[in-house]
């Protein structure tokens, strides 16, 4: 947390102004995300830090190790972002993350969400491949936002939490359309959230053996949408 002071000419007063930095995960002591007991963060590469609900929380590649990132009780940080080139981040566990303001995805590299999470805000993908190894593993009013060069990946049969979802963009990474949903699983997955088509070329992918999509909630927007079928 960041004081300063500032002059309030409006109010004749002098206030105090406080803001809290962001802290990222360094991961040196343990691949245990909890509250107020492991010092397993960083801070302007001040290791030692303690994890407190309401913090800004960074995943990047300056972490020491433990990637893997367990959550074994609900967590409440005021955002989350995740950057990685180099490493693989994912996060498992009995817990989750809830009532943030939002999740962000940058970075080349992949993120894995086994455990069941509630945003507020939105859920935006911004480059990269967000990994979905639960049906709950994005939920609430937020939304999810897939730009440009960047893909989700439900991995899981089954019917996954309703999310309104937008796809943007028609690039290609890494062999995989980007602005995509991409189901990497044989049998019936389902989809039940609005589309938006927020692009020229959205696409849904569907890789591996036998695989059933459905898409059950609204289609909007002015681009088009396009149906692929890779591997298996």
């Amino acid at each position: 947390m960041v004081a300063a002071l500032s002059n309030n000419v409006a109010n004749s007063s002098i206030d105090l102004v406080l803001t809290v930095a962001p802290i990222a995960w360094n991961g040196n002591l343990s691949a245990v995300w909890d509250i107020n007991t492991t010092a397993n963060w960083q801070n302007g590469g001040l290791s030692g830090q303690l994890y407190q609900e309401g913090d800004t929380v960074v995943f990047d590649d300056t972490a020491a190790g433990n990637y893997a990132v367990t959550v074994n009780s609900q967590v409440h940080p005021q955002s989350v972002t995740v950057s990685n080139n180099l490493n693989s981040y994912s996060f498992s566990g009995p817990g989750g993350i809830a009532w943030t303001s939002g999740l962000l995805k940058t970075g080349t590299n992949a993120l894995t969400l086994n455990e069941a999470n509630y945003f507020a805000g939105a859920a935006t993908v911004g480059t990269g491949a967000l990994v979905l190894g639960n049906v709950n593993a994005v939920t609430g009013p937020g939304g999810l936002n897939i730009a440009d060069g960047a893909v989700v990946q439900p991995k899981l049969a089954g019917t996954y939490a309703s999310v309104a979802t937008t796809l943007n963009g028609s690039s290609t990474l890494n062999g995989s359309f980007g602005g995509s949903l991409d189901f990497h699983v044989g049998g019936t997955e389902t989809w039940p959230g609005p589309l938006q088509l927020a692009s020229d070329t959205a696409t849904i992918g569907c890789y591996g053996g036998t695989c059933n999509v459905t898409l059950s909630g609204p289609l909007t927007g002015s681009g088009s949408l396009t149906f692929r079928r890779e591997g298996g």
